[in-house]
């Protein structure tokens, strides 16, 4: 199953340190499977909140972003694999191998990988029982990565993924966008990393330009 991602009208208002900041306004575009699409601009030119506007974290102001034929949230997060920057999206007193057969239980669509295969592919083999909090922090971005891919979602939203990691991860990161395109994902990155950017998008979309700022 393949899954659209189709924002229409859509207007969203953020506030940082009493400014307000429009990040989209009116704005209409689409991601579409089988494409890695990147988003690029400014710190705070809202590439995260479009993340979280797509998953249902941050709500828009007006307009209407669908999501495949999904009604709800609930259902589509089940199809969803998410990593937001600046968040802990594991549980720091499990170990590696305890997080993702977690995370893969409570994550199941009906489809399941061999957790020990995952583990293994995402560069984890030697920290399997290493608790989360004892990981460093490159380490910790290969388990948040593990994460929001242990359940084969059919959309993956990764906010600066390549972050804090050295170049066996980032080819990690490069592998799991392989597998992605190989099975026509839908698959929406953010980075200020224009070198990475280039090396693994099909589709780069600048914030500022879909705002027509």
């Amino acid at each position: 199953m393949s899954l659209s991602v189709d924002f229409s009208n859509v207007t969203k208002t953020i506030t940082r340190k009493k400014t307000r900041i429009n990040v989209l306004c009116k704005s209409t575009f689409s991601f579409s499977p089988g494409e890695v699409s990147v988003l690029l601009g400014r710190n705070g030119s809202g590439k995260t909140t479009i993340l979280r506007l797509i998953c249902g974290l941050s709500k828009p102001d007006s307009g209407k972003i669908k999501v495949g034929n999904y009604d709800t949230i609930q259902d589509f997060r089940r199809v969803c694999g998410l990593l937001i920057e600046g968040t802990r999206g594991f549980y720091p007193r499990l170990t590696v191998r305890e997080n993702i057969t977690y995370f893969s239980s409570i994550r199941n669509n009906g489809i399941s990988r061999n957790i020990d295969e995952h583990i293994k592919k995402c560069g984890l083999k030697e920290y399997s029982n290493v608790l989360g909090l004892d990981l460093s922090r490159g380490y910790q971005q290969r388990l948040s990565l593990a994460l929001a891919t242990v359940h084969l979602p059919r959309i993956l939203l990764l906010d600066e993924p390549s972050l804090a990691l050295d170049e066996s991860g980032i080819d990690i990161v490069k592998m799991i966008l392989d597998e992605g395109l190989n099975n026509n994902l839908t698959t929406i990155i953010t980075t200020n990393d224009l070198n990475f950017a280039k090396s693994i998008s099909s589709n780069t979309l600048y914030v500022n330009e879909i705002n027509g700022l």
